[in-house]
């Protein structure tokens, strides 16, 4: 198992996620859910997307897994998902989608065949023409059999959207679109990517809950203690470092902010090219190189998602302020601290777009919120507001 970093990993390099990917499979298998995970950049996301499609083709499942935010319009996504769509068993119905002009003009891209002749200026508004399409392709998605689509940073293709042109309704379109195939056509999808849905209902005032209520969401937590010491002790057997000891191991478990793989292997890395071979030498080499890698690539993170919610920012910050206080925070004193700047009105949005981006975690059942990782706390208190 290679330690590569900031990279998405396959096969040996690995490392098994069994409470995370097997009950995925078996949803997505089932026909029992479809499935959302969404969560910090670079806490593994990808790897285990690649781990969904080998395991789902090794069960006989069509996959098609598409990385979204390349893509600004719908129809370069259809014409994506049509590309992948296997081929056996639907010849007749392939003839029908290739013999309607407009569909064909999806699949291969031509712009030109139709020109520009949308309201909303610069492209022809595929969602105009929704009839003369999507009966064929719900067909086409039908003979298909099982098959689970794969959509990696949706909510970032839909902003690219908006700013291309197409308006709230469009993107509410697309995802009844998407939502219709999941119920009537069989399709299983996964949803993935660092940024969820809220910021689009936040931001740009489209109705995002009543198309995506359906899926199950999955987090992605931590390894734990077990894991993280047989992860780094798996890099440096893989790594060939005969000197290494699990006094080293511990060393780089003890001083990881959190236990997901990169932060274990930016901790091994650091004591790897270190002469540190002591356990008291090893945790100075980590504190001296790993913390600027963590502000640049998961604090920065917080500052940009925490900067988006505009005047209710100075909001946001009590509830994070709060929550980071302690272990966990009742509603009564979120409600407490809101109403005292007449912010109470705020709350029940606000937890919403908190916990999609990952600042919290909300017990409906005890009334409770807490921080979502051992990062947001460490974070807010190194704020001049959040002291």
């Amino acid at each position: 198992m290679r330690n590569i970093l900031g990279q998405p990993v396959i096969g040996a390099d690995f490392w098994p996620r069994p409470d995370v990917v097997d009950p995925i499979v078996a949803h997505l298998k089932g026909g029992t859910a479809n499935i959302k995970m969404f969560g910090l950049r670079r806490i593994g996301k990808s790897s285990i997307l690649l781990e969904l499609e080998r395991r789902l083709r090794g069960e006989g499942m069509a996959v098609i897994r598409i990385d979204a935010q390349k893509h600004t319009q719908f129809r370069a996504l259809m014409a994506d998902i049509v590309d992948g769509l296997p081929k056996t068993g639907t010849k007749e119905i392939w003839q029908k989608v290739t013999g309607n002009k407009l569909v064909n003009w999806l699949i291969d891209r031509s712009v030109e065949a139709y020109g520009s002749n949308s309201s909303s200026g610069g492209f022809v508004n595929e969602f105009a023409h929704h009839s003369a399409w999507s009966g064929e392709i719900e067909n086409l998605l039908k003979a298909a059999g099982p098959m689970v689509l794969i959509l990696d940073e949706l909510p970032i293709m839909a902003r690219s959207m908006l700013a291309s042109g197409y308006r709230g309704i469009d993107i509410e379109q697309f995802l009844a679109t998407l939502r219709s195939w999941r119920f009537e056509c069989g399709v299983r999808m996964v949803f993935a990517g660092s940024l969820g849905f809220g910021a689009l209902e936040r931001d740009h005032k489209v109705n995002i809950r009543d198309h995506i209520s359906d899926p199950l969401a999955i987090t992605i937590p931590p390894l734990n203690q077990n894991d993280a010491l047989a992860f780094v002790e798996k890099l440096a057997a893989s790594a060939g470092m005969t000197d290494w000891n699990s006094a080293l191991s511990e060393a780089v478990v003890a001083q990881s902010a959190e236990t997901w793989p990169i932060f274990l292997q930016f901790g091994f890395d650091a004591v790897r090219r270190s002469i540190a071979r002591g356990a008291q030498a090893a945790a100075e080499a980590i504190r001296s190189s790993v913390p600027m890698q963590l502000d640049e690539n998961f604090y920065s993170q917080f500052r940009t998602r925490l900067a988006r919610y505009g005047t209710q920012e100075p909001a946001a910050r009590t509830i994070l302020k709060l929550v980071s206080a302690s272990d966990t925070v009742t509603f009564t004193a979120i409600d407490g601290a809101l109403a005292a700047k007449s912010w109470l009105d705020l709350r029940d949005d606000l937890l919403e777009y908190l916990k999609d981006d990952d600042f919290i975690e909300v017990d409906t059942k005890t009334g409770t919120v807490k921080t979502a990782s051992k990062l947001v706390p460490v974070w807010v208190r190194a704020r001049a507001w959040g002291r």
